[in-house]
């Protein structure tokens, strides 16, 4: 295809340590020019050839050198690099019709120092066509946000359309991250002139932002114009990085999603993510997107726009009464990444398949004509046909509800399917939600593209992104309350479904290589893609409830957290654990040993007390009484006070006394005498009582199953006892602890606290279990 710009840096390492000059270069300076660029922000950058820099980029990178701005771009202004002498319209020539595409690629890299605080979230042009109205993209900076490390996300915008378009609306731009610091990404920038006209993002391949405009009305024409690179000022700890810049036009430009930066590392349990974002039916423009419609009637991509909460997932919506369209993907599944059990799996989110509608999953061989694996729904029920065969009946359907289907295959032949109803209802211990099933053997290969065909009705077909998983996982959580949301119909969690409040899986970005929330907690690529139980299930109930029908199901990871407690369980409340704690014990005991004989990785937490608030009264200037009648707590040594206002708001860990029933006291504090009306959060000693034998009969299941290296125990408990300053009580009045799901509750200048705090030292205590238990009174070995 036509090259218009290609100051791609072969040959920069020879202007290493050199400043670049717009012009005039003397010495130990360099022209732009000689860089094969138009212009840049006069002496605000400096060649370099740093080999473990450039090393850091994929292999296909040519570059010998790169261009690396000042901190703090040497002020407050955005510096500039111009890819073309103002009035060439991108280099090549005023467009001269319809239907044009122009295409900029270049590596990028933001550098920030750690250490210099960054400002609070916002966002700078970064790329555009200058001269008003213009198109242009924007970076955004989102330090305040909460995310350890920050990073920056990409826009796309066009005026006059002034719509920002971006992949993942996550409730306000500022909670997006896209890359992170000291990350090389490939960033592509494409024009389609014309009205209406396209303007896009792609980041490592895959498309994140696009904005429909007319393009004609850019101001002064496109003769008037220059294609510029800005970057902003963002700190003195802030640099920006360039290399491998490159132009072209046409529609011929080679652009896939860059799944070999998830697939090298073997510690990402998901490896590829079929976007539905930006789905097409234009053969010449399939760059960056992962699907292509066919077909009679529709297929259109859209996303959930649940703001303030996830999922965050993008959908393909099937549409056109009486039709019959049609998804194909465009690259392929390829090779399957088996795990150190020698198992994968495809998961098909969010499929809603309504009545009198039929929908067909294919998974193809890798010739794409031929059929491995199709999953068809229709008439309430799922069936599966391999290879050919006779179709064979899996699982009822319920044609109002939302499902996830894991498709399990072993390196040996073997192949398992589970199906999770999404929809959940309000707890109901005889609503079965979870069903596993074998699949017939599969000869292991090459797995081709995925085509989706559905016949619809007046009601719509939907299906949510394709991933492919070393291990897809599942969360497996007591009761938590939930709003409902009504965006997705049928409604993808329902009011006491604990999906909604925690969703599937910190989703907020799909590009390859890029940042994945839960980086900042030392965690992996992952996706948690269902959660096991609903909301209103007390903890004793939720594991043989919530697991019943995972018979079958092979290769996942369970994360089985807590919210907090047990003390939704009534019989703790009155002393009277015993019976519920056995039956607890022996429903883990059950639940470790199925999944061990299916190769499923477990993760456990012991639980931390949740605690309960009572109002209370303080007065005082010398030892401090707080005045609560009836108040519950039992356990001296640890309050969380709140609302008082004077001095006394906060965590109290010592001076603390509960003389009766009505009232506590804290000595050692010189009182200011000057309080309202607040609460004390604390524990009753039967809730300590219970929690502590519970987490013992946990571990005592765990040492007892603790082979093969699949079981592992983050011991909170214990740490927390250990080191009770790790543990900051700010879970709210509704108790001292949130849960793992969590984790960016109340960020504090990236200061996690509550459930941040919880989920950092449960990723520090991370231990696979041993097969005997550890000396008892310190915390469990980390390996």
């Amino acid at each position: 295809m036509p090259v218009i710009t290609n100051p791609i840096g072969a040959n920069w390492s020879a202007q290493a340590g050199k400043l670049v000059k717009a012009s005039g270069a003397g010495a130990g300076e360099v022209n732009a020019s000689a860089l094969g660029l138009a212009t840049v922000t006069d002496a605000k950058w400096t060649v370099r050839a740093d080999s473990a820099v450039l090393a850091a980029m994929p292999a296909d990178m040519i570059a010998t050198g790169y261009l690396e701005g000042a901190a703090n771009n040497g002020g407050t202004d955005p510096i500039n690099i111009q890819l073309d002498p103002t009035g060439t319209a991108l280099a090549g020539g005023p467009p001269t019709g319809d239907n044009l595409d122009y295409w900029l690629d270049y590596w990028l890299m933001g550098v920030w120092d750690g250490v210099t605080p960054l400002g609070a979230a916002q966002s700078d042009f970064h790329i555009l066509c200058g001269g008003g109205p213009y198109l242009y993209s924007k970076l955004y900076l989102n330090s305040a946000s909460g995310y350890d490390p920050p990073g920056f996300a990409f826009y796309a915008n066009g005026q006059p359309a002034a719509t920002l378009s971006e992949m993942t609306m996550s409730g306000s731009s500022a909670g997006t991250v896209h890359v992170p610091w000291g990350k090389w990404c490939r960033v592509t920038f494409h024009v389609l002139y014309g009205n209406p006209g396209v303007y896009e993002v792609y980041v490592n391949g895959m498309l994140v932002t696009s904005a429909a405009a007319d393009t004609t009305t850019v101001s002064g024409g496109w003769s008037a114009q220059a294609m510029q690179l800005r970057f902003p000022a963002w700190g003195a700890g802030v640099q920006w990085r360039v290399a491998n810049i490159q132009s072209w036009k046409g529609t011929d430009f080679s652009l896939a999603p860059m799944w070999s930066l998830d697939e090298a590392d073997a510690g990402n349990l998901v490896t590829r993510v079929f976007s539905c974002v930006g789905a097409t039916n234009d053969t010449a423009r399939q760059q960056g997107r992962c699907w292509l419609t066919s077909g009679t009637g529709a297929v259109t991509s859209t996303q959930y726009n649940l703001t303030g909460s996830s999922p965050l997932r993008s959908r393909l919506v099937f549409s056109g009464n009486g039709s019959t369209p049609i998804a194909t993907s465009i690259p392929q599944i390829g090779g399957l990444p088996f795990d150190d059990h020698d198992w994968a799996s495809i998961v098909f989110q969010d499929v809603s398949a309504p009545a009198g509608t039929t929908l067909r999953m294919r998974l193809n061989k890798s010739d794409n004509a031929s059929e491995l694996y199709t999953f068809y729904v229709t008439g309430g029920k799922l069936y599966v046909y391999y290879d050919g065969s006779a179709p064979l009946g899996l699982a009822d359907w319920t044609e109002t509800n939302r499902y996830l289907l894991v498709v399990h295959l072993g390196m040996d032949g073997r192949a398992r399917g589970t199906l999770v109803n999404l929809t959940k209802a309000p707890y109901d211990a005889s609503t079965k939600t979870v069903f596993s099933f074998p699949l017939p053997s599969w000869t292991p290969q090459i797995i081709g593209q995925v085509t989706l065909t559905a016949t619809t009705t007046a009601s719509n077909i939907e299906v949510g992104q394709v991933l492919v998983c070393r291990r897809p996982t599942f969360s497996l959580m007591d009761s938590l309350t939930a709003t409902s949301y009504t965006a997705a119909t049928p409604n993808i969690r329902t009011a006491s479904c604990v999906a909604a409040s925690f969703p599937c899986g910190e989703e907020t970005t799909i590009i390859p290589g890029g940042y994945w929330p839960g980086q900042e907690f030392g965690l992996k690529r992952r996706v948690i893609v269902c959660p096991l139980g609903a909301s209103g299930a007390a903890r004793w109930q939720v594991m043989p409830v919530a697991t019943s029908g995972l018979e079958h199901t092979a290769g996942v990871e369970y994360l089985c957290l807590d919210g907090g407690s047990i003390n939704d369980i009534a019989q703790v409340q009155t002393g009277d654990s015993g019976p519920t704690l056995s039956f607890c014990k022996a429903a883990i005991s059950r639940f470790i040993k199925t999944a061990m004989e299916n190769d499923c990785a477990i993760w456990f937490g012991t639980m931390l007390p949740r605690g309960r608030s009572a109002s209370a009264t303080a007065s005082g200037t010398g030892t401090i009484t707080l005045t609560s009648t009836a108040h519950g707590v039992a356990v001296a040594g640890r309050l969380f006070l709140a609302g008082f206002g004077g001095n006394i708001d906060g965590l109290w860990l010592s001076g603390v006394s509960i003389p009766n029933a009505n009232s506590f006291q804290i000595t050692g504090a010189s009182g200011t005498g000057s309080y309202t009306a607040g609460t004390v959060t604390g524990f009753s000693t039967q809730e300590l009582a219970a929690i502590t034998t519970f987490n013992a009969n946990l571990k005592a299941a765990i040492y007892a199953n603790g082979e093969r290296g699949l079981v592992s125990l983050s011991d909170v408990a214990q740490d927390a006892s250990d080191n009770p300053s790790y543990y900051p009580n700010t879970g709210g009045s509704g108790g001292f602890w949130q849960d793992f799901t969590h984790p960016n509750t109340a960020p504090d200048s990236n200061a996690y606290q509550g459930a941040g705090m919880v989920a950092k030292r449960m990723i520090a205590l991370r231990a696979i279990s041993p097969t005997a238990p550890p000396p008892t009174g310190g915390s469990i070995l980390v390996v």
